[in-house]
């Protein structure tokens, strides 16, 4: 494998890296509006207290939602290929998190011809440069 395609790989897997910190925030999110939930239920008023929860809830949702976004971002990227099949097995592999095996199985090919797909989309594939357009 070459050091450029190393480097588009890695750019790509940011989406599984993304998926990660986007359950973890989700599961702190829950946290926090659990916690909000268990004070007005016991009767508790404490206005410090509640707006820190609140200021909490708000950045988890912040965050998640530029989670989302960078992971829109893969996506569009990959959309750039112009090629329905290369782009499926990237989606599948990286957004979607599926083997080689599970790709070939749904799309009814060999898992070796998957392989070979798979470094052709990633051959194809340009990472841009912040800022830069399609």
């Amino acid at each position: 494998m070459t050091t450029e395609q190393i480097k588009k790989r890695e750019w790509l897997s940011r989406a599984k890296l993304l998926f990660e910190q986007l359950k973890k925030t989700q599961k702190q999110l829950l946290r926090y509006q659990r916690q909000k939930i268990f004070l007005f239920e016991i009767g508790i008023s404490d206005d410090v207290l509640e707006q820190k929860i609140e200021n909490n809830i708000q950045n988890q949702k912040k965050q998640i939602k530029n989670l989302i976004a960078l992971n829109e971002e893969i996506r569009n990227m990959i959309l750039t290929l112009h090629d329905d099949t290369l782009e499926t097995i990237l989606i599948r592999y990286y957004l979607l998190y599926e083997s080689y095996s599970i790709i070939a199985q749904k799309m009814n090919y060999s898992k070796r011809h998957i392989q070979r797909l798979f470094f052709q989309a990633i051959d194809k594939f340009i990472v841009l440069e912040a800022g830069e357009t399609t």
